[in-house]
């Protein structure tokens, strides 16, 4: 019997993270949608329009506060969640887009706020 150990990565912690586009990752409005499509493997993705918010605060290096604000002011009039509520979903946002391959993620710089 033999076996083979391979180290796996640790997830990063979303919250200590800078999220940015991937390379090749194209979108358009439609309606109240946004599709996007990723160039490298031929497919496409939808975003509401609150996942729409997130993306265009991805056009700089983001963090998951800096997306949650995005969302906040965008919705300010809308009886809009709790932002624990937000930040909640946007993590879950962000590793479907990692997931996926639109966006890329880096741990936040030392000795600077997310």
């Amino acid at each position: 019997m033999s076996f083979t150990l391979r180290r796996r990565q640790a997830p990063p912690d979303l919250l200590r993270s800078s999220f940015r586009r991937a390379e090749g990752v194209l979108s358009t409005r439609q309606g109240e949608e946004l599709v996007l499509l990723d160039t490298r493997r031929e497919r496409d993705f939808t975003l509401n329009d609150v996942g729409a918010v997130a993306w265009g605060a991805l056009a700089e290096p983001s963090s998951c506060a800096t997306i949650v604000e995005a969302i906040r002011r965008e919705f300010v009039d809308s009886a809009a969640p709790e932002p624990a509520v937000i930040a909640r979903d946007v993590a879950r946002l962000m590793e479907q887009l990692v997931a996926a391959g639109l966006v890329s993620v880096e741990p936040w710089p030392r000795g600077t706020t997310p």
